[in-house]
């Protein structure tokens, strides 16, 4: 896992832009609302 990515999209609360880096954010949503 990114942790770049998450601490980008969970300390930011950013959305990105790129599309794979899209793709990632909805399976870090899906895996870690679903804990």
């Amino acid at each position: 896992m990114n942790r770049r990515l998450i601490n980008r999209f969970f300390g930011n609360g950013q959305k990105l832009l790129d599309k794979d880096t899209d793709n990632d954010i909805i399976f870090i949503k899906k895996y870690y609302f679903t804990l």
